[in-house]
């Protein structure tokens, strides 16, 4: 079949590679909504040409057009379920990265806490395990400082 067609068979696997006549492969969730998108069309419009009210030769010219244009809509179809499953993707992304926990570390209390020593430590430890970014210990830090002086 041409445009990139799958025959009902699945023989042509493979989409059309930019410019170069080839054709370049095709991943094989790509091919499986490609080939379930063309019979779906394809069945749509068969029974379409079988409702209109012409003799058989025009129906055999309208089913011959109509293969390239099955194919085109079954591309489109393609492109946009995964241009769809990319924006779900990225959004999944954005919404786990905002859900990210933050983690509060406590101001020290002037009566206690332990020694200057051991909080810096314990800021330092925090911050090698991820729990802090730089930002947040060094924040962290002027508050235990300011606390001391």
């Amino acid at each position: 079949m041409s445009g990139g067609a799958l025959a009902p068979d699945g023989r042509d696997d493979e989409g059309p590679a930019a410019g170069s006549g080839r054709r370049a492969p095709r991943s094989l969730n790509d091919r499986v909504l490609h080939y379930g998108l063309t019979k779906g069309i394809a069945r749509g419009l068969e029974i379409g040409i079988e409702r209109l009210p012409v003799d058989a030769t025009q129906k055999a010219a309208l089913r011959a057009r109509s293969t390239g244009i099955v194919s085109t809509l079954a591309d489109t179809g393609v492109a946009l379920a995964n241009g769809a499953m990319a924006a779900r993707a990225a959004a999944t992304a954005r919404t786990s990265a905002a859900q990210q926990p933050v983690v509060a570390v406590p101001a020290p209390t002037p009566t206690g806490g332990g020694s200057l020593i051991d909080q810096l430590e314990r800021l330092a430890a925090l911050r090698a395990q991820g729990h802090l970014d730089d930002e947040e210990f060094a924040a962290a830090k002027r508050r235990v400082l300011g606390h001391r002086s």
